[in-house]
């Protein structure tokens, strides 16, 4: 297949590993130096993200591309209207991209291959770091945003994680559109995924690889870790230390998002009027705990407390008021109205609806079904007469001679 000569991001971005300090590179904080010479390189070039696999689009939906113009960067929903990605990918005037005066040129896509794009959303609006001014270096803070021209509401958003950082030495995911072999254009542009390490977490970059590691193209894209037992967005790709070797095992470089949080979530409240969800909770927006779009504690759609599918409480899904599976509100199995199991309309366990419990439609409680009252059971010999009060008065006629 002829794929699309994208321009992608190593862009010239730098984190110096070793001896590669300078020219406006500097080193990962706290990770040690490392001789990227020494690293066994593959000969048939990285496989997946660099060490990863393709997705087919089935998982990790979130991690979209923002692409158009002649460039290619990746990005994660956060919010059904925003995107985080890389700073550079939205302001790097070396490469002629200003998104924030021009975010039309650019549009949300996903697929697992952007031959066969699904168009997600245009963009409308773009912001960067105050501290990424489109050079690497010093204390720079390679994030972005874009606003989205309507709600994505068909892909999970992902939750930006809280304090405190994962540690060196948590494993992690990486998620992005890069190339998996290092200028060959047929691998560029697939959704792909790897299994990453922390190697180091400094205040503002995290350093990862091993066994899968960032390239070219990856920029803007997830990396994702644990917290409070659900996948939550660490990192935001940037860079790599050498723009001539995407190296799986070491040199990738995050932005570190717990410390960024903040303006994370102050950028989202101002675009949208409400802020970023708590990874400690579901990962939605209604303040509760329970994945679903409502505001009640259950793990259902409908806006009561128990877990099915209607919009009452009582724990079945007919929605009536009490606790059976039927659809009246007498709290027993059939669908009549009284209280009983039968199919009648009385209260007692037989299946006429005389008000007796014999069988029969006569209305006593005596052995001749049909053919009026039965002195035996109620000593009278009074015939037709009604259910109901009846009942009651050869009881205790019965009871009292």
């Amino acid at each position: 297949m002829t794929r699309i000569a994208w321009l992608a991001f190593a862009c010239g971005f730098c984190v110096a590993l070793g001896g590669a300090a300078g020219n406006g590179c500097e080193a990962i904080e706290g990770e040690e130096s490392v001789d990227l010479a020494s690293i066994d390189q593959d000969p048939d070039g990285f496989h997946g993200i660099v060490g990863g696999t393709e997705t087919g689009y089935t998982q990790w939906k979130n991690v979209i591309a923002i692409h158009g113009g002649g460039t290619l960067c990746s990005g994660t929903l956060i919010d059904p209207q925003v995107v985080l990605t890389a700073g550079h990918c939205v302001y790097y005037p070396a490469a002629g991209i200003d998104l924030i005066k021009d975010p039309g040129v650019q549009q949300i896509e996903g697929g697992a291959d952007l031959d066969n794009k699904i168009v997600i959303s245009q963009i409308t609006a773009a912001v960067k770091h105050p501290q990424w001014n489109g050079t690497m270096g010093g204390a720079a803070v390679d994030l972005g945003m874009v606003r989205l021209a309507s709600n994505v509401t068909d892909i999970e958003i992902m939750p930006v994680r809280v304090a405190p950082q994962a540690t060196k030495g948590t494993k992690g995911k990486i998620v992005g559109y890069g190339y998996s072999k290092l200028n060959d254009s047929s691998t560029l542009g697939i959704h792909r995924m790897g299994d990453t390490t922390l190697l180091s977490v400094g205040p503002r970059l995290i350093g990862l690889g091993n066994p899968a590691g960032l390239c070219t193209g990856d920029s803007g894209g997830a990396l994702f870790t644990q917290q409070n037992g659900m996948w939550v967005q660490s990192g935001v790709s940037s860079s790599i230390a050498n723009a001539n070797v995407c190296n799986p095992m070491s040199g990738s470089s995050d932005v570190n998002l717990v410390t960024y949080r903040d303006w994370i979530n102050q950028q989202v409240q101002t675009w949208t009027g409400h802020g970023l969800p708590d990874p400690g909770s579901d990962g939605d927006t209604d303040g509760d705990s329970d994945g679903d779009s409502d505001s009640d504690s259950d793990s259902d759609s409908d806006g009561d407390s128990d877990s099915d599918s209607d919009n009452d409480s009582d724990g079945d899904t007919d929605g009536d008021s009490d606790s059976d599976s039927d659809s009246d509100s007498d709290g027993d199995t059939d669908s009549d109205s009284d209280s009983d199991s039968d199919s009648d309309s009385d209260s007692d366990s037989d299946s006429v609806s005389d008000g007796d419990v014999d069988g029969g439609s006569d209305g006593d409680m005596g052995d001749n079904p049909t053919g009026g009252r039965d002195s035996s059971a109620c000593g009278c010999q009074e015939t037709g007469r009604p259910t109901g009060v009846s009942l009651l008065a050869a009881v205790l006629v019965r009871s009292f001679p």
